[in-house]
């Protein structure tokens, strides 16, 4: 019995996977109460690597648009950044801020930058333009293609070269109308899926043949 006991134990900690708080939860499990209709299973590996987590309401909030400040926290989680929370250069991010570190950082690496040279806005959100210059610096994600695949792109859009090596890196196919919508917002729900390509092989978009990537239909999936 006490052999059993001590393998059932060994087996425990090597196989159920943890929450911060150390309750064990099955990996199949929805981590949230909100799950959006698409993109369970990335949302679901980023919360157990412990890179997305819900609010304080347990809610994920799926259709909020992702503020610069979550977003560089994610970034920061995915690549084991320094979160330490300390000063920064930019006069609207004080040391106390929750983000602080991993703005700081990522600042330093040149994962992000402000939006005046002392200002990082750190509530504002995210456009999709700037989640490709986003992701593309924090993965060193480029592409040596030189066209523009979408409509409402062209060569003097902020982040045109970013969002051309996103779309090459199979981690955004645009609308299916064959825009990229660089100055709309990223939900969280968005803003997890395009992180998700980036940091897991398994979840980047498919290929299609003949015809660059795979362009998926419906509202839930259109901002893919």
């Amino acid at each position: 019995m006490r052999k059993l006991a001590l393998l059932t134990i060994m087996f425990t900690l090597i196989f159920v996977p943890f929450l911060q708080n150390g309750t064990p939860i099955a990996s199949a499990e929805a981590p949230f109460p909100d799950m959006p209709a698409f993109g369970g299973s990335e949302i679901n590996r980023l919360y157990q690597d412990q890179i997305l987590q819900g609010n304080p309401d347990g809610t994920l909030r799926p259709n909020q648009q992702v503020t610069r400040a979550e977003a560089i926290t994610m970034i920061g989680r995915a690549l084991k950044l320094d979160g330490t929370q300390r000063s920064t250069k930019f006069s609207d991010v004080p040391s106390n801020h929750y983000a602080s570190g991993y703005i700081a950082e990522g600042s330093e690496q040149g994962i992000i930058a402000g939006t005046t040279t002392t200002t990082f806005s750190p509530s504002s959100n995210v456009t999709r333009a700037q989640m490709a210059v986003f992701l593309s610096r924090a993965f060193d994600i480029k592409t040596t293609r030189p066209d523009v695949v979408y409509r409402d792109v062209n060569a003097n859009t902020f982040g045109v070269d970013q969002i051309n090596a996103i779309t090459a890196g199979r981690i955004s196919a645009g609308y299916p109308n064959g825009t990229f919508g660089p100055n709309n917002g990223t939900t969280r729900a968005e803003f997890a899926l395009f992180l998700a390509r980036a940091l897991y092989p398994e979840f980047k978009l498919p290929i299609s043949a003949g015809s660059g990537f795979t362009r998926f239909s419906g509202d839930a999936c259109s901002r893919l």
